[in-house]
């Protein structure tokens, strides 16, 4: 099923709109409470077009994505099948936590994804997008 990108007027009232991921790329510093090295091949980008691309630390991925205000949903998300010796644990534990983010929140260039009860699943910094 293809996801719809929601914008609202909500920004206005100093709510998180599309507009502040449209377009950004994003690497993780935390995956639920392992830390991420920056050296990782690993981000995710928010395309215009309500899809989500990126490389999970060893394969490609792609999906969907829609945001209404600070609510969030990512997915499904399909990858290439590579072997990557020493990166299965994180590459998935990544998939997992964009897929159960409900909610989001933007502070400058950081950016934390949510679970349903406010607990953070990751934290990311920005490094630039399309």
């Amino acid at each position: 099923m293809p996801f719809l990108v929601v914008a609202t007027t909500l920004g206005l009232l100093g709510l998180s709109t599309v507009e502040d991921l449209t377009g950004s790329r994003w690497h993780p510093s935390a995956v639920y409470a392992n830390d991420v090295s920056a050296e990782e091949r690993i981000f995710v980008e928010f395309k215009p077009d309500g899809k989500v691309t990126g490389i999970g630390g060893c394969n490609r991925f792609f999906g969907g994505y829609a945001i209404e205000g600070d609510q969030i949903r990512i997915g499904p998300i399909a990858s290439t099948k590579m072997g990557c010796p020493g990166k299965f644990e994180l590459e998935t534990s990544f998939f997992s936590a964009l897929q159960a983010a409900k909610s989001w929140k933007r502070d400058g260039t950081t950016l934390m994804l949510l679970d349903a009860n406010g607990q953070q699943l990751a934290r990311f910094f920005e490094v630039g997008g399309t």
